[in-house]
């Protein structure tokens, strides 16, 4: 979380207020929403926290979504790359890896775009229809504020801290497959991790559950770890997944419920 609200941060644009722990918190419940329901819930939850908790406009809101999108497709498609290069990856992974790869430098490439086009599309509200002025002049503050991307170091800053996370995330399979029994492998848990980035990309059941683990069983079927085993190992990472996604969110939410409760009284 700390990694992830440094790298939130460097995505919200000069201007708009960028305090760390509300930012923090608009995240861990953001996380909590999208497990306990899902990507759409955490999308509302995570429009509603920025907006009303830690004060961006909507606009600088919509950026900071779409900027923190983009990071995270190219951490995904690194690890992917190192996962091919270091583990006996089959055919369809490493096509399915040049296809997040090439979809991510297309996404960089438009939104560089977008993000110099914040002028020209203000011109246009101001000559649009008054039903499509709004949407429009929505869409160039949306633009204008993709900041990060006319600053590339601060971008590649926040895209390396963004990679962090599935660093620490990896690190914790390693755990997990100490804990066990599984041969303690970074081949394996790069693959592991590479596996569930490209799964994830498809939106599963709340939680991902039985999805999550098939994906953890079957990357380690690749590498010969036994069934059982497998299965062991991909509940304790899902649960060990779920409550740092979790128990943050819930727990802030009931820290603000008691607060309200008592102002109340």
């Amino acid at each position: 979380m700390p990694l992830w609200t440094l790298a939130v941060r460097l995505f919200i644009p000069t201007g708009q207020p960028r305090p760390f722990l509300p930012v923090m918190g608009a995240l861990a419940i953001t996380v909590a929403a999208i497990q306990t329901f899902s990507v759409l819930g955490g999308a509302a939850a995570a429009a509603m926290m920025f907006v009303r908790r830690v004060g961006l406009s909507t606009g600088a809101m919509i950026s900071v979504v779409t900027l923190e999108q983009l990071a995270t497709g190219f951490a995904k498609a690194a690890l992917v790359a190192v996962a091919i290069l270091v583990a006996p990856a089959p055919a369809i992974f490493k096509a399915a890896g040049a296809s997040l790869l090439l979809a991510v430098l297309v996404v960089f490439a438009a939104l560089i775009w977008a993000a110099h086009s914040g002028a020209a599309v203000a011109r246009l509200a101001d000559i649009a229809p008054g039903w499509l002025a709004h949407p429009v002049r929505l869409c160039g503050e949306w633009t204008t504020h993709l900041e990060a991307l006319r600053r590339p170091l601060r971008f590649a800053v926040a895209a390396l801290l963004t990679l962090g996370r599935r660093v620490m995330e990896t690190i914790a399979i390693l755990c997990v497959q100490k804990a066990t029994g599984v041969p303690v492998s970074i081949e394996a848990a790069l693959l592991v991790i590479a596996a569930l980035a490209l799964a994830t990309i498809i939106p599963g059941p709340p939680g991902n559950v039985g999805y999550y683990e098939a994906v953890v069983v079957l990357a380690y079927g690749w590498v010969g770890v036994g069934k059982e085993t497998a299965v062991a190992a991909a509940l304790l990472q899902h649960l060990a997944f779920l409550a740092a996604a979790l128990v943050p969110g819930y727990l802030l939410l009931a820290i603000r419920r008691q607060s309200l409760l008592q102002r109340a009284h």
